[in-house]
This record gives structure tokens, C-alpha cells and sequence, in this order.
């Protein structure tokens, strides 16, 4: 598939490989801690949503646009390709 013709009314989900916080703190050569939630709020939501895998979702629409595997977070991070 490619970007041109076939995409109109489609809806796609572009997800990448998952990933977690302590692999890509480790490709990156930092520490990983686990801060706590500030309190109430959006960003408390969201990372509960987080921790109980609740985002791990994982479909090829991406790559098929693309034509090619997704990149992943974790070698980008390292400054490699795929």
C-alpha cells in the first residue's frame, strides 16, 4: 500500500512496536525511576491507563502505508534504524 489512491474514508491506527519506559530509558543510557501520579487529573488517568497495559495495542496499519516495518522508539532512541 502506499499513500497515494485507496485511502479515502478509511480510518487507520498507526501504532509502532510496543515499547515500555524502563527499555527505552535503557536505550537512551539513563535510570529508570518510577515517579508517582501528581494527583487528580488527565495525566493521572493516563498513566494508570499505562501501567495496567490498557494502550498495548499493536496494528500493521503504519507499516502498510509506509511500505516498510515501523521504526521502533527503542532504536531510535539508540540512533539505529529498525
Amino acid at each position: 500500500m502506499s499513500t497515494g489512491e485507496g485511502h479515502l474514508g478509511r480510518a487507520y491506527d498507526f501504532t509502532g512496536p510496543l515499547w515500555s519506559y524502563p527499555e527505552v530509558a535503557e536505550a537512551l543510557g539513563v535510570p529508570y525511576r518510577e515517579v508517582p501520579d501528581a494527583g487528580p487529573g488527565p495525566m493521572s488517568w493516563i498513566n494508570a491507563q499505562i501501567r495496567a497495559g490498557m494502550l498495548e495495542q499493536r496494528t500493521d496499519d503504519l507499516e502498510r502505508v509506509l511500505g516498510r516495518p515501523a521504526e521502533t522508539v527503542v532504536s531510535r532512541a539508540r540512533g539505529s534504524r529498525h
